[in-house]
C-alpha cells in the first residue's frame, strides 16, 4: 500500500485526492519484523472500565463475570499484538508524508489521520471487540495536518465521519452536495477564519450500529450488544436499542460510562435527548445541521 500511495502522489495532477485504508490491525493483527518487541509488555488498559459491570447494565450484558487471570494474560498479549500491528499504520503515515516533502506538496495538501472504530479489551468484563455504544468504541482519534492549521492546536467541538466530505470538499475547493448530513471542519481547523457568532456549532452527535457480524468476520464477538442508535453530547450518551431499551450516562460526573442513569435522571433532561434524539435519526441533509444544534434544558 506504501508503493502505490507513493507512486500515486508522484505522479497525479493537482488537485488530487488519496484514501489509504489498512486492514492492520484486524485480525490475526500481522506485525512486520522491524516492530516485533516495539510494545513489549504492554497491557489492555487498566483504566476505571477494566473489568468492571456497569451499574443498572441493559439486559445484553447482565451477568458478566469478571475476567479471570489466564484470560486477561490472553488479553494482554492480543492487546501487545494489535499495539505492534498498528506500528505498521504509523509507519504508512510517515511515508506518505515524506512522499509529499519529497514531491512538493507538503505545503498544500491537507492530511487527514483518523479511525472508524475505537476497540475495547477487558473493559465493562467484555473480552474484546467494538459493537458498544461506549466511547472506547465510538470516540476515536482525529489529526488533520496541513497549510493554515496551527501545529498541537486541540479543537474542543465535537467532529462527525459525517463531516468528512464536506471537509475535503471544501479543501478541494468543491461544494458538498445538499443531501451530505456533516459540516465542513474548516471553521474549525483554521483560525483565521470563524464560523460566526450566529451560527452554532453541533450539540450532538448520532452513532448507530445496525448490523451483526457473524462467526469468522474479524469483527465477531461473542457477547455483544443488539442493534442501536445511540446520541452523544458533551455532558450525556443516550442509547435506544433494537429490544426497546433506554441507556442514559452523564459523560461529566461519570466519565467511563458506568453508571446507567435512565431510572434516575430528570425526566425533562431524559424527554429532550429523545426529542433531538429523534431528530437526528430522522434528518437528512440542511435538516441534520438543525437538529444536532438544539440545546438541552438546565
Amino acid at each position: 500500500l506504501d508503493t502505490k500511495a507513493g507512486e500515486f502522489i508522484a505522479t497525479a495532477t493537482a488537485p488530487f485526492f488519496l484514501e489509504l485504508a489498512t486492514f492492520t490491525p484486524h485480525n490475526p493483527s500481522p506485525v512486520a519484523p522491524r516492530n516485533i518487541g516495539s510494545h513489549a509488555g504492554a497491557q489492555a488498559p487498566r483504566d476505571p472500565t477494566y473489568d468492571t459491570a456497569v451499574d443498572n447494565p441493559p439486559s445484553w450484558s447482565v451477568g458478566m463475570p469478571p475476567i479471570r487471570p489466564k484470560e486477561a494474560k490472553r488479553l494482554d498479549a492480543f492487546w501487545q499484538q494489535r499495539a505492534e500491528s498498528a506500528e505498521s499504520v504509523a509507519d504508512s503515515v510517515d511515508a506518505v508524508i515524506a512522499t509529499l516533502a519529497r514531491t512538493g506538496h507538503d505545503k498544500d495538501t491537507l492530511v487527514i489521520v483518523t479511525s472508524d472504530n475505537g476497540f475495547h479489551v477487558g473493559s465493562y468484563r467484555l473480552h474484546r471487540g467494538k459493537r458498544t455504544a461506549f466511547d472506547v468504541d465510538t470516540v476515536v482519534p482525529l489529526v488533520v495536518l496541513g497549510p493554515g492549521i496551527s501545529a498541537g492546536r486541540v479543537v474542543p467541538q465535537m467532529a462527525s465521519e459525517t463531516d468528512m466530505g464536506p471537509t475535503i470538499s471544501e479543501a478541494m475547493g468543491a461544494a458538498a452536495p445538499d443531501w451530505v448530513d456533516g459540516r465542513s471542519l474548516w471553521p474549525l481547523l483554521d483560525t483565521s477564519r470563524t464560523y460566526g457568532e450566529s451560527t452554532a456549532w453541533r450539540t450532538a452527535v448520532l452513532s448507530e450500529s445496525l448490523g451483526t457480524a457473524v462467526f469468522g468476520d474479524p469483527d465477531y464477538q461473542l457477547v455483544a450488544p443488539p442493534s442501536y442508535k445511540a446520541m452523544r453530547t458533551r455532558e450525556w450518551l443516550y442509547v435506544e436499542s433494537e429490544t426497546g431499551e433506554r441507556e442514559l450516562y452523564n459523560r461529566v460526573a461519570d466519565p467511563y460510562e458506568l453508571h446507567n442513569v435512565i431510572a434516575t435522571a430528570p425526566k425533562e433532561i431524559v424527554d429532550a435527548l429523545h426529542e433531538q434524539f429523534t431528530a437526528l435519526v430522522a434528518c437528512a441533509g440542511a435538516s441534520c445541521r438543525v437538529a444536532d444544534t438544539r440545546e438541552l434544558p438546565q
